[in-house]
Parts: C-alpha cells; sequence; structure tokens
C-alpha cells in the first residue's frame, strides 16, 4: 500500500492478497505505463478505474487465490514482461519497476517467495535462460519464454474461458410455501441479472434432466461454474445451511461468491458470522428490478449485473451481442 495510506492493520499474507487481486483487475483494463519514477506501489488505476474501498478490501484481504491460479498468474505476466522488455534494462530498474509486477502477480509476500515459481518455471522448461532459480528470484532477467509456456497458457485460458455458468445457491421453498412467490420471483430476478451480464444461471431445483444424487449434482455444477451467487435470505425455520455450504465450497475452489440477502433479514435477524463480514447487496422485495432509484440505491438486478461484470467482465453471452 502506499506510504502516508491509512494503517490498515494488514498481515503480509492480506497485504499479498490485495495485490493479487489489484493486479488481476489491472490486468483486465490495461497496465500504465512502467515509468522512471521512484513509486513501487503496483497502481491500482487505468483505464478500468478500481475504487479500493474499505468493502472492497473487506471482502478480499483473506482471500488466498489457490497456488494453481498464482503459478498461472505468474506465467501471464512472465510472457508479458518478456513481450514488452526493453531491448537493455539493468537490475535495479528491473527491481524497481517489473519485480513488483511479479510479486503481485504470484501474491507473493516477498522476493525470496518467487523461487518455487521460478523453479516450477525451470522443470517445465518455460523459460529460455541459463540463469539459476536464486539468479532469476533476485532480479536476474531472462533471455525469453519457450513455446511450450506460451501453449500451456493458451490451453489455461481456453479451459477458463468456456465457464460460462453463473451457481445460484438460495432458499427454494416448497410451492405451498407463503415465502414461495417472493423467492421465486428473486430467483428470477437474480437469473436475469446473471443472463444481462452475458452468463447463463444454473439452479439445482430447476435441472431435472439427470439421474445423479442432489449433493453429487450440487458439486458436479459448481466444479463447472465461474462464479456464485448466494442469496442467505432465511426462512421461518432459521438459516439455509445448503447455502453456507455451497458457498464455502466455492470458496475452496477459489470461486467468487456474490451474496445477497433480503435487507430486513440482514439487518434485523442477521446472519452466520462466517458471513457477515463479506460485503452484500441487500435487496428488499419491492425493488427487485428495473431502472428506478429505491431505497437510495439501483434495484438488485442492476446492481448484480454490475457486480458479476466488475469480478469476471463481461460473459460470453455479452461479447456476442455486442
Amino acid at each position: 500500500m502506499p506510504e502516508g495510506g491509512p494503517d490498515l492493520s494488514l498481515t503480509d499474507r492480506e497485504r499479498a492478497n490485495l495485490c493479487y487481486w489489484i493486479y488481476q483487475h489491472n490486468r483486465q483494463q490495461g497496465f500504465l505505463p512502467v515509468s522512471n519514477s521512484d513509486e513501487k506501489t503496483l497502481p491500482v488505476y487505468g483505464p478500468g478505474i478500481l475504487s479500493v474501498t474499505s468493502d472492497w478490501i473487506a471482502e478480499r484481504q483473506s482471500r488466498t487465490p489457490s497456488m494453481h491460479d498464482r503459478l498461472l498468474s505468474f506465467l501471464q505476466e512472465v510472457i508479458r514482461q518478456t513481450d514488452t522488455k526493453p531491448r537493455e534494462i539493468g537490475l535495479e530498474q528491473w527491481q524497481q519497476d517489473r519485480q513488483p509486477y511479479l510479486l503481485a502477480a504470484s501474491g507473493c509476500v516477498q522476493a525470496g517467495e518467487l523461487a518455487e515459481f521460478w523453479d516450477h518455471s525451470l522443470r517445465c522448461h518455460w523459460l529460455r535462460t541459463t540463469h539459476t532459480v536464486e539468479d532469476l528470484t533476485w532480479g536476474i532477467f531472462w533471455d525469453g519464454v519457450t513455446l511450450d509456456a506460451r501453449m500451456h497458457l493458451e490451453e489455461q485460458e481456453h479451459i477458463r474461458g468456456q465457464g460460462a455458468q453463473g451457481f445460484v445457491a438460495m432458499w427454494f421453498p416448497s410451492p405451498m410455501d407463503p415465502a414461495y412467490p417472493e423467492m421465486e420471483a428473486t430467483g428470477d430476478v437474480i437469473a436475469e441479472a446473471i443472463k444481462a451480464a452475458g452468463y447463463q444461471s444454473y439452479r439445482v431445483d430447476k435441472d431435472l434432466a439427470h439421474n445423479q444424487k442432489l449433493d453429487d449434482r450440487i458439486i458436479a455444477a459448481l466444479r463447472q461454474s465461474r462464479f456464485v451467487v448466494a442469496d442467505f435470505t432465511c426462512g421461518p425455520t432459521g438459516q439455509r445451511g445448503s447455502v453456507y455450504y455451497e458457498a464455502g465450497f466455492a470458496h475452496g475452489q477459489d470461486l467468487p461468491v456474490i451474496f445477497t440477502c433480503r435487507r430486513d433479514i440482514a439487518e434485523h435477524e442477521g446472519m452466520a458470522f462466517d458471513t457477515r463480514q463479506h460485503l452484500h447487496l441487500l435487496w428488499d422485495p419491492d425493488h427487485l428490478k428495473g431502472d428506478d432509484i429505491k431505497h437510495g440505491e439501483p434495484s438488485l438486478e442492476r446492481r448484480l449485473q454490475a457486480r458479476i461484470e466488475a469480478l469476471l467482465g463481461p460473459g460470453p453471452g455479452k461479447i456476442l451481442e455486442d
């Protein structure tokens, strides 16, 4: 974080997490040109401005990306630097202007942690270099990347790019329950917001074309999803344990989870400690959709669509439409 900023009392791991998520945003939206200034902080602005609010920090500071994602992000940055490296670059300039991007991309706390990433890259024959892991870790530039590296990155990005499914985890009351019409309407609006963002919604209660056990089908669908919308509105019997389970599983798979809840439930009845520290999109039954501003904010449909696109960018459906 920049010097002179607020004391956020973050651990080194939390700072590394935040740098990783800032890097992911900047990689999607576009990096600023590397300058010769003495500023050593990773830019948090660019063509798509990122607002690093206290809510944004609270949602991501403890969200450590998987090692697989960190390695892939590291390789993306190695290739980016290979393709944009000036002909001549000194060791001091590299350590000042370029090494911070590798630390952020890999979610590493310090330069020494990069050793495992460099070691794996050498063993996979991703680098053209005669340097050792120690040389690379402390700032010696490599000569280039191999075709194997580019093919691996292309393959992984293709696999991830196919993910167009958004999993909806919420309370599905029976048709005889008084809450059924409201929750059905909410589920429909969530599906519409997912579609508007360019993705396909998945609700297990609507999936009748399978013969698997319900739990198996849920896990399979979560593994096939790009993100999860988890609504924590509880019924008369209390919290929805299945929603907490599905959101927890998604976090374990490093899938983005968007939290929602009916406003009065969140404010008066409360939510479990495990999730209440996360930013929730709070909704009101009389303002689920539309462009009007009520209760001081846009409808759930508009806010949810905006949140999905902010986290993941427009989905395949919206890209094709455009």
